[in-house]
């Protein structure tokens, strides 16, 4: 319980750091609010597609490594 507890606090901790990222990323060339907002729009998915895959591998890794 205690492992999917800090699992869950570090990928909270990934997302905000890239949104954060991604606003002044998108701010500082965009030269807008809106368009910091829409590049967190658009990391989000980014983010949470790379996340995915590496909880995936992750995953699988674990699984091999109980089976020797």
């Amino acid at each position: 319980m205690n492992n999917r507890s800090s699992t869950a606090k570090g990928i909270l901790l990934i997302f905000s750091l890239c949104a954060v990222f991604d606003f002044l990323l998108g701010y500082f060339r965009g030269r807008s609010f809106p368009a910091g907002v829409i590049s967190v729009v658009g990391g989000l998915f980014s983010t949470a597609l790379f996340v995915f895959f590496f909880m995936c591998g992750r995953k699988d890794k674990d699984e091999t490594d109980g089976d020797h």
